[in-house]
């Protein structure tokens, strides 16, 4: 009895350890790095596969320093500074440099959705890649300067975005218990949709989609969720809510391509 208990707690054992090195792996982004590169592998085949492999994870650290350079340069100064628009051209010169141009290399969409996916890093991933799929290049298309501004642009408001729709349901979330009215939740993501209703034609309409927070409307919309917060009825949870909020701001933001 006693041998057979001593081996299920070494087998429980072993079990949480390979669940923990798994999930270091994955959440480290090895084990997706380690798929791709054994993938493109075995699609070429090359004679010296140990050097193909040394070659790729090379090429990768090279493109990895460089979208962290330019990540660097775009936290500068927040995106409503006039000083953010050289940040943004001096980013996108360290991912495209003149040099490259004129050896008809591209900055390829699979780098800009590394460098959008910094951006976001604070944001659930499942809205990350929706927002993404919505403003970012092909893996195989260049990404001009234009795409690249409004596209770096939108993920910088959409973090701070994410930030105050969290912000905001605390403020309806009166316990503190993750358990916020559901009536309240829905008013609130209405308003939400109401104000991020920018006319396409609007030039500045990533920055007008953030601003929105800020207005009248929306706190007064607050003020009235504190006052019928004492309702009961069902209940909305922290998750579900940013959720929305971030589905709510996504629908409204136009595809750059």
């Amino acid at each position: 009895m006693d041998r057979s208990s001593s081996s299920s707690r070494r087998q429980s054992s072993r079990n949480e350890k390979e669940d923990s090195d798994k999930e270091f792996l994955e959440k480290n982004g090895v084990t997706k790095q380690m798929r791709y590169a054994l993938t493109k592998l075995v699609e070429n085949q090359p004679e010296d596969a140990l050097g193909f492999l040394a070659q790729h994870f090379e090429n990768m650290d090279h493109k990895s320093n460089r979208i962290r350079r330019a990540y660097q340069e775009l936290t500068l100064s927040h995106y409503s500074r006039v000083t953010f628009e050289s940040n943004v051209i001096a980013a996108y010169d360290i991912l495209y440099p003149s040099t490259a141009q004129k050896k008809g290399k591209m900055f390829s969409g699979t780098a800009f959705h590394d460098l959008l996916s910094m951006i976001c890093k604070d944001v659930p991933s499942v809205q990350i890649e929706k927002l993404i799929k919505k403003i970012c290049c092909r893996d195989y298309e260049v990404v001009s300067f234009q795409i690249f501004h409004s596209g770096v642009l939108a993920c910088f408001v959409f973090t701070e975005y994410i930030s105050e729709t969290t912000n905001l349901y605390k403020v309806m979330d009166i316990n503190a218990s993750n358990s916020a009215n559901r009536c309240l939740c829905t008013s609130a993501l209405k308003q939400l949709a109401c104000s991020l209703a920018i006319p396409s034609s609007t030039q500045t309409y990533v920055l007008e989609a953030g601003s929105m927070l800020g207005s009248k409307e929306l706190e007064k919309a607050m003020n009235s969720a504190i006052y019928l917060g004492k309702d009961q009825g069902s209940i909305m949870k922290l998750e579900e809510f940013v959720d929305k909020s971030a589905s709510v701001y996504i629908d409204n933001i136009k595809p750059l391509r």
